[in-house]
C-alpha cells in the first residue's frame, strides 16, 4: 500500500466528516435554543455564525492537542484570506452581489480591527494564553454589540407565542448535538493528521499546509452556501457569512487554540502573512464601498489575491 494512500483519504473523507457534523451540532443548538425560549436573533448571532468556523475551531484545537499548532494558525490566516478571496471572489461571479450598508460600517470594520488586534499579538512571536482570552473577550463583545444593536425586525423572536415552534424536547436535540460534536471530532483529528503526514511527504511546513491545503478543504461548505445565496440574490448572505467567519476564524479559534497551548509565530507569519491577510480584508472594504455592491470584476480581482496568496505560501512553504 503506498504510504501516504491512508493521509490522503483521511483528507478526503475529513471535509464530510467536518460539513455533515457542524450541520448537525447547529440544528441541535438551535433546538436546545428555542426549547430554552432563547430569542432567534440571538441564536442567528451566535449559532449561524459560530457553524461557519466549527471545522476550524476543531482543527485548532486537535493541531493544539497533537502539538502541531503551526497548523491551526495556517488554518485561520488561509481560511480568512479564502473567505475573501475565494468565496466572495467566486461568488461576485456566479452574480454580482448586494449588501447592506450595515455590513460595511459595522461588521466589515470589527472584523477589521479584531485582525488589527491580531497582528500586534503576533509580533511578540507567540500567542500567549492570556493574549487568547483577549481575542475571545473581543468576539463576546462582538456579540454583545451585534444583539444590542440589531433590531427585533431583522429576525423574528422565539418568544412570541405566535411565531414560536413547537418546543423541541431532549431526545430530539441531544442526539444531534451529540452525533455532531462526535463527527467534528473525528473530522478535525483525520484532516490534522493527514494533512501533517503530506506536509512531511512533500517537504513543506505545518504551517504552509494549514494555510492552503487545509484552509481550503475548511471553507468548501461555506464557498458552496455562499455561491448558493449569490445566485438567489442573496448577496448580503454571502458576505456576512464570510465576514463573520473571519471574526470568528480569528477571535474563537485562535484565541481558543491559545488557551490550550500558546501559538508559536514564525517571523514571516506575523510581518507577511497577517498583514496580507489585513489587506485582504481592506480590498475588500473598498470594493463594498462602491455602490455597497460587488461587482464582477471586482470579484476576479478578490480571486487572482487569494490564488496569488496561495502560491506565495505554497512557495514559501519549506519554512515556519
Amino acid at each position: 500500500m503506498p504510504p501516504l494512500l491512508l493521509p490522503i483519504a483521511a483528507i478526503v473523507v475529513a471535509p464530510v466528516l467536518l460539513y455533515v457534523g457542524a450541520g448537525w451540532l447547529v440544528t441541535g443548538a438551535v433546538l436546545a435554543g428555542r426549547a430554552a425560549r432563547i430569542r432567534s436573533m440571538v441564536i442567528g448571532l451566535t449559532l449561524v455564525a459560530f457553524a461557519t468556523s466549527a471545522p476550524e475551531l476543531v482543527v485548532g484545537i486537535v493541531s493544539a492537542l497533537r502539538r502541531v499548532p503551526t497548523v491551526a494558525v495556517g488554518n485561520v490566516i488561509g481560511a480568512n484570506v479564502a473567505n475573501i478571496g475565494l468565496i466572495i471572489g467566486i461568488s461576485a461571479l456566479v452574480a454580482p452581489m448586494a449588501l447592506a450598508r450595515s455590513t460595511w460600517r459595522k461588521e466589515i470594520p470589527m472584523a477589521l480591527a479584531v485582525q488589527v488586534v491580531l497582528f500586534v499579538l503576533c509580533l511578540g512571536g507567540v500567542l500567549a494564553r492570556w493574549e487568547g482570552a483577549i481575542l475571545i473577550l473581543l468576539l463576546v463583545a462582538f456579540i454583545v454589540i451585534m444583539v444590542v444593536t440589531r433590531k427585533d425586525a431583522d429576525l423574528p423572536d422565539a418568544t412570541k407565542e405566535v411565531d414560536a415552534p413547537p418546543p423541541a424536547t431532549a431526545r430530539r436535540f441531544v442526539p444531534l448535538i451529540a452525533s455532531g460534536v462526535a463527527m467534528l471530532a473525528g473530522g478535525g483529528y483525520l484532516l490534522v493528521h493527514g494533512a501533517t503526514r503530506v506536509a512531511e511527504a512533500a517537504g513543506l511546513s505545518n504551517l504552509a499546509v494549514g494555510a492552503s491545503l487545509v484552509a481550503f478543504l475548511t471553507t468548501v461548505p461555506e464557498l458552496a452556501t455562499s455561491v448558493i445565496a449569490a445566485r438567489r440574490g442573496e448577496g448580503d448572505i454571502a458576505v456576512g457569512n464570510a465576514v463573520g467567519s473571519i471574526l470568528f476564524n480569528s477571535a474563537l479559534v485562535l484565541g481558543t487554540t491559545a488557551l490550550i497551548r500558546p501559538l508559536p509565530i514564525a517571523d514571516a507569519t506575523a510581518l507577511v502573512k497577517v498583514p496580507i491577510m489585513i489587506g485582504m480584508l481592506v480590498a475588500m472594504m473598498a470594493v463594498a464601498r462602491t455602490g455597497f455592491r460587488v461587482y464582477r470584476h471586482e470579484g476576479a480581482l478578490l480571486l487572482a489575491g487569494y490564488i496569488a496568496f496561495t502560491i506565495y505560501v505554497v512557495l514559501t512553504g519549506t519554512g515556519g
